[in-house]
C-alpha cells in the first residue's frame, strides 16, 4: 500500500500523561490542577474539567485520559470547595478557611479558563461540569457566552438555594450545551435542559442505570458505554486529531507552492476543508490520492499560515461545474449571470455559492445560494455588482457545500470574454473562509 502526502498528519495521539501545576485565582487562592495533555498544539480543543461537591481534581483520573484518545487536551482543577476523590485531596480546598460555598468556587472556574487561553489553548475551549460544578458552568456560560465554546453539564440541579436560579441561568445559554444525569435525576435535569434556549442543545438520559456526576463514566457503572456514546457523538464538533479527519497548518510555502501533506491511500479520494478557527469547516475540494506526492499551487502565499486544513475519506468525487457565464453592466458595476451543472441531493449535497476571484485568489464577490437546485439543472442565478474594471482578469468558480469548488472554472474579463479554465483544489482558500457565508444549518 502507498501512501500519498498532500497535508495533514497528526500521529493518534498516545494514553493522556499528566502533570500537576498551580496558578492563582483572581482572589488570590491558589489553585492545582492536572494538566493532561495529548498534543502540545496550542490549536488542539481544551476541556475544562470541574469536580462535584466533596471532591477533586482525582475525579478524572480515569476520564481525562479517555478523553485524550479522542484528542482533547484537559484540565482538572482543584476547586475551593471539595474534599478528595480516587486518593487524590483536594489541595486548593485545604488552603482556604471555613467551609467555601458552592459559588465560592466561580473565582477558581474563571482562574482556569483564563489559564487556559493563556497558555495552553488557542483553539475551543469547553468547559465540564460535574454536580455543583455543572451549574456553575451553566452560570458562567450563560453570563459570559464568549468564556468557551461549549458545555457539558452532568447531573444539574438546583443546587444554589431558593427559587429556580440554575432554571434562570439556563434561560441565557445559547451555545452548543450537553446535559446528562443518572435516570433517577430526570425530574432535576430536564427542566434545566428544557429552560435552555440553544438549538444545539443535547440530553442524553438512558431508560435505567447512571450514577450522579461526572463518574457515570467509570467503568463498572450500568450504562457507562452508552453515556460515553452520547459525549464522544457531542464533542465531534470539535475534534481535530481525526483519524479518519486529520488536520494541521500548512508545512511550507516556498515560490507560490502551498506544500499541504497528509497520509492517504493510493487510489482513495478525500474531501480538502479548510477552517479559521478549527469551528467551522467549508470544504474546498475533493481529490484521488493517485501519487506518491502532490505540490497544490495556490497564489495567494501571504495567508495560508492562518489557516487550518483537513483531509476525510469520501466515497466519490462530487464536483459543481461553471456551464457559462454572462455580464452586464459598466466598470466598477457589473452583473453577472452564472449557470452552475451540479449533481445536487437536496439540502445533503447541493452548490450554495459562486463567487469571482483576482488572479491573486482574492474574494471579490460571492453569491451565496439559498437552496437546493436538484430539479433544475444547469440552472442559472445572477449577483453583483462586481467592482472591477472592463479589463481586469478574474476568475469565476463554483462551490458544493459537500465537496467544495469544482475545478471547471471560467477565466476571463469583461473586454475579452470568459473561457473554461482548470483551478488548483487550493486556489485562493482564504476566499473559503472569508465574505458572505451560507448560514449554517
Amino acid at each position: 500500500m502507498k501512501f500519498l502526502t498532500l497535508l495533514f498528519a497528526l500521529a493518534a495521539p498516545a494514553l493522556a500523561q499528566f502533570k500537576k501545576i498551580t496558578f492563582p485565582a483572581a482572589d488570590g487562592v491558589e489553585i492545582t490542577a492536572d494538566l493532561y495533555r495529548v498534543n502540545d498544539a496550542l490549536t488542539t480543543p481544551m476541556i475544562l474539567l470541574f469536580h462535584q461537591a466533596g471532591s477533586s481534581r482525582g475525579e478524572y483520573r480515569e476520564i481525562a485520559p479517555r478523553l485524550g484518545e479522542l484528542g482533547f487536551n484537559c484540565l482538572a482543577i482543584d476547586q475551593r470547595s471539595g474534599n478528595s476523590r480516587n486518593g487524590v485531596v483536594n489541595e486548593t480546598a485545604g488552603r482556604v478557611s471555613g467551609n467555601a460555598s458552592f459559588l465560592d468556587a466561580i473565582p477558581d472556574l474563571e482562574a482556569a479558563i483564563a489559564k487556559a487561553k493563556e497558555s495552553y489553548a488557542s483553539g475551543p475551549v469547553i468547559i465540564w461540569g460535574s454536580s455543583y460544578s455543572s451549574v456553575l458552568v451553566l452560570k458562567l456560560i450563560g453570563e459570559q457566552p464568549a468564556l468557551a465554546d461549549g458545555v457539558l453539564s452532568f447531573s444539574p440541579g438546583e443546587y444554589l438555594g431558593a427559587g429556580n436560579p440554575v432554571r434562570t441561568a439556563a434561560t441565557q445559554v445559547n451555545g452548543p450545551t450537553f446535559i446528562t444525569s443518572a435516570a433517577n435525576e430526570r425530574s432535576a435535569s430536564r427542566p434545566i435542559f428544557d429552560a435552555i434556549p440553544s438549538s444545539a442543545k443535547t440530553y442524553f438520559l438512558p431508560e435505567s442505570g447512571g450514577v450522579h456526576g461526572s463518574s457515570t463514566l467509570n467503568a463498572g457503572v450500568a450504562n457507562q458505554a452508552a453515556y460515553w456514546e452520547a459525549v464522544t457523538e457531542f464533542l465531534k464538533q470539535w475534534q481535530v486529531k481525526a483519524a479518519p479527519q486529520t488536520n494541521v497548518s500548512v508545512e511550507s510555502i516556498t515560490g507560490g507552492k502551498v506544500a499541504l501533506k497528509f497520509a492517504g491511500e493510493e487510489g482513495k479520494h478525500y474531501r480538502l476543508s479548510v477552517s479559521k478557527d478549527l469551528k467551522r469547516w467549508l470544504s474546498l475540494a475533493s481529490v484521488t490520492a493517485n501519487t506518491a506526492s502532490m505540490s497544490l499551487r495556490d497564489n495567494a502565499t501571504t495567508k495560508r499560515q492562518n489557516l487550518f486544513y483537513r483531509a476525510e475519506p469520501i466515497a466519490a468525487i462530487i464536483q459543481p461545474s461553471i456551464a457559462a457565464v454572462s455580464h452586464s453592466g459598466s466598470p466598477q458595476a457589473y452583473q453577472f449571470s452564472v449557470s452552475i451543472l451540479s449533481d445536487e441531493d437536496g439540502w445533503n449535497r447541493y452548490a450554495d455559492w459562486w463567487e469571482v476571484l483576482n488572479e491573486q485568489g482574492e474574494l471579490l464577490y460571492r453569491r451565496v445560494l439559498g437552496h437546493p437546485h436538484e430539479n433544475e439543472q444547469p440552472f442559472t442565478r445572477s449577483g453583483g455588482p462586481v467592482k472591477i474594471s472592463a479589463d481586469q482578469i478574474v476568475f469565476i468558480r463554483a462551490h458544493m457545500n459537500d465537496g467544495g469548488y469544482g475545478k471547471k472554472a471560467y477565466r476571463g474579463s469583461i473586454n475579452t470574454g470568459f473561457q473554461e479554465t482548470e483551478l488548483s483544489p487550493v486556489f485562493g482558500s482564504e476566499a473559503a473562509v472569508t465574505g458572505s457565508l451560507p448560514r449554517e444549518r
